[in-house]
């Protein structure tokens, strides 16, 4: 029986996505040393058929590829689990419009631009997409919440983890027509499969407060 020793190193973490004519292969990686390893990788714990090399592959990634990946490696020793890492792909505001617009309504900016708002309620093409609601849907109950704590007050938002390709903003007012980000702390609070929690601080005391979200397309 050959003794080993393994250490293990996912080394990926994000991918971005591919123009249509490119197929980008960008590895996981482990690194093991010993006699008569065998590999097993795994995405949100489950195994991937047919993934038993030292690295893992992944081609022309989509967004189904997004998810938790690590791998077991086996010796006459015993296996090891390794550390997971996460894939986050991100997406873009014209890839959201592709998946939700005719190519007909793409070419109409009265229906698919971001200012556009469809259906009830006040919320913008842009607005939607960053928070991962379809163009027609009304924003579900809940997805910003006002707070207190600490003699302070807190907004609480939620939004996809691959909207990378935009700037999330909590900007405050006392009368609804000055606004300002001055003073504003934000912190991720949680990251929970592909959606993050942001809260937005603003310790001042003031009698009455607004909070609004601003969110910027570059």
């Amino acid at each position: 029986m050959f003794g080993s020793w393994i250490s293990l190193i996912p080394s990926l973490c994000r991918f971005y996505p591919a123009l249509p004519t490119q197929k980008p292969e960008e590895p996981f990686s482990v690194s093991a040393a010993g006699g008569y390893l065998t590999y097993q990788w795994q995405k949100d714990g489950l195994p991937i058929s047919g993934a038993t090399a030292s690295i893992l592959t992944l081609g022309n990634v989509q967004s189904s590829a997004q998810g938790s990946y690590a791998v077991t490696v086996t010796s006459g020793a015993g296996s090891t689990l390794s550390q997971p890492a996460t894939l986050t792909v991100p997406t873009s505001f014209s890839a959201w419009q592709a998946a939700n617009f005719t190519t007909v309504e793409r070419s109409n900016p009265a229906i698919s631009g971001p200012k556009v708002v469809l259906g009830s309620g006040s919320a913008s093409n842009l607005l939607k997409y960053a928070l991962g609601v379809a163009p027609r849907a009304v924003l579900p109950a809940g997805t910003q919440t006002v707070g207190q704590a600490g003699g302070g007050w807190t907004f609480t938002f939620q939004h996809p983890a691959d909207r990378l390709d935009l700037t999330y903003t909590v900007e405050i007012s006392t009368d609804l027509q000055s606004w300002t980000s001055a003073g504003v702390t934000q912190q991720l609070t949680t990251s929970t499969a592909g959606v993050e929690t942001w809260t937005a601080t603003y310790t001042a005391i003031s009698p009455q407060l607004f909070f609004r979200l601003r969110i910027t397309l570059p």
